[in-house]
């Protein structure tokens, strides 16, 4: 204990002293190591050169060879060369000849030392910075079509657990079947990530990919067992596309159809509203205090056990406006299965398009509930604002092209303003791609530009040749490719509620539309 404690704890330089002395004959040499080890995987050259004397010769080599590489002297070659060659594999000094090695723009070098790296000989500091280097390269593998090498660096991320292990283990398993064509190992990677996961996202992912790697490898009943598994979770996207798998074995897997709760009583809302929780968040919300309000909300979503709980929760928060709360409560409901779909999917009326209509209603609503949770007051890092996150120079360029008047203020003041010119926009994006729903909203996302770099990338998910489900998954920024996987599903769902009646699911057909301009 005291000897993983001085490897792995920061402490107060007197601390440290004091344990020095009183631990003198516990700590040894390579102790003192993995201490420095630790300063040098957070950056701290300083206190870890303050180490070197208690070092042996071979390991200060290495310490000094790290410290060279992270201030770029002029010195690193001649320095690397002077470590012993038992530790010419360290995991940090192989990490941090790949960071030199990048910021040189020598791209195969840094290859070659992330491939080397065994992520497990790593302190826990430094698996996860092994992995976002490892995972960087990796994509960039992927766009240049090398896929062994994507692969490698994948399943040698070298983590032990966590989302970070789960993430990486799924792409091992993706990279495996759909660009290595070998379902036996994609079966065993998305085992592990089934594994380690709860949500019904995660769980739908898992169970559809697995059916897949077990359908090639003509496993048919397993694979359909798989898919079943993931067809339970239909308000998800992977749920979605395997409702469509077993729509011969199970008709109604394939319908999206909510079971309305039956609302609460007057006696049931005066109750909720006793409780000491809700009635600390009514005060906050009835002083003013929305933020502190905000995060009441946010715990006591995760103790409610009812779809009415959830309901009247959102309509106390919905009361405030505060629709970020009202939502995003009703999605922690959704998540252990307690749906209210008042709450979870709302609805609001819809101005008529100023353009072409290309976006359906139901894909209005679906990415208005991903940008804002309707929350007509968001503003974002970037100055997004109101319900559709419209940046304010692209919203006065649309008041522009329909002739309407602008006022950025305009944007969250008027929620019906601000879908006017969203959904003008939107229109524009859906057109300007072909009517193809994916392009258009890792468009609305991550720009325009970017969405016709990836087709250059990873070709075009509107022809026949590109798989639009792996097209998504090779999306470079994870936050895009959750959001077009999120924008599409909630379509699904939408196109129900406006309906007021069970729909088919239409995920594969949505992934497919669209033409090449």
């Amino acid at each position: 204990m005291i000897r993983e404690a001085w490897r792995s704890r920061a402490m107060s330089a007197q601390a440290a002293g004091q344990m020095q002395v009183q631990y003198a004959g516990d700590l040894t040499a390579e102790d003192h190591f993995g201490r420095a080890d630790m300063f040098l995987w957070r950056g701290d050259t300083q206190s870890a050169t303050s180490l070197m004397p208690k070092l042996s010769a071979g390991r200060k080599k290495v310490v000094e060879a790290r410290i060279a590489l992270m201030k770029n002297a002029k010195t690193v070659d001649k320095t690397v060369n002077a470590v012993p060659s038992e530790y010419i594999d360290d995991p940090g000094l192989l990490y941090d000849r790949a960071r030199w090695a990048e910021r040189k723009g020598r791209q195969s070098d840094e290859l070659s030392y992330l491939l080397r790296i065994n992520g497990e000989q790593a302190p826990a500091v430094g698996r996860e910075a092994i992995w976002g280097e490892k995972q960087s390269v990796m994509r960039r593998m992927i766009r240049e079509r090398d896929y062994p090498k994507a692969y490698n660096l994948a399943a040698g991320h070298g983590l032990l657990s966590g989302e970070a292990f789960r993430d990486a283990e799924w792409i091992a398993g993706w990279l495996a079947l759909e660009k290595l064509n070998d379902p036996v190992k994609a079966e065993a990677h998305f085992r592990v990530f089934g594994a380690g996961v709860a949500t019904p996202i995660s769980v739908s992912r898992a169970q559809y990919w697995l059916g897949e790697a077990l359908s090639k490898q003509q496993k048919i009943p397993e694979a359909q067992e798989a898919y079943l598994a993931a067809s339970k979770f239909p308000y998800v996207f992977y749920g979605q596309l395997a409702a469509e798998k077993v729509r011969q074995q199970n008709p109604d897997a394939v319908k999206i159809a909510f079971s309305l709760p039956s609302q609460p009583t007057d006696e049931e809302r005066a109750a909720f509203a006793k409780r000491i929780p809700v009635r600390a968040s009514i005060l906050l919300a009835e002083t003013g205090r929305l933020a502190s309000f905000e995060r009441f909300s946010f715990a006591l979503d995760d103790v409610l056990e009812t779809a009415a709980e959830h309901q009247m929760l959102f309509d106390i928060a919905a009361g405030y406006l505060e629709m970020r709360a009202a939502v995003r409560g009703a999605k922690a409901g959704l998540g252990r299965g307690l749906v209210a779909p008042d709450a979870v999917f709302p609805l609001m009326p819809l101005p008529a398009s100023p353009r072409t209509g290309s976006a359906e209603p139901a894909l209005v609503l679906a990415l208005s509930r991903q940008e804002s949770e309707f929350n007509a007051r968001a503003v974002s890092s970037a100055d997004a604002r109101g319900l559709m996150q419209m940046i304010p120079r692209y919203a006065q360029a649309e008041a522009r092209l329909v002739g309407i008047p602008f006022k950025q203020s305009w944007l969250t003041d008027d929620p019906q303003y601000n879908l006017r010119l969203g959904r003008g926009f939107l229109d524009d994006l859906v057109d300007s791609f072909g009517g193809s729903y994916i392009l258009a909203a890792a468009a609305y996302n991550a720009g325009p530009s970017r969405a016709r770099q990836w087709i250059n990338d990873f070709g075009d998910p509107r022809g026949n040749g590109v798989d639009p489900v792996d097209w998504i998954e090779s999306i470079p920024f994870s936050e895009t490719r959750n959001y077009v996987q999120r924008v599409l599903e909630n379509t699904q769902v939408y196109r129900h509620r406006l309906a007021g009646a069970p729909v088919n699911i239409q995920l594969s057909d949505d992934l497919k539309r669209g033409r090449p301009r």
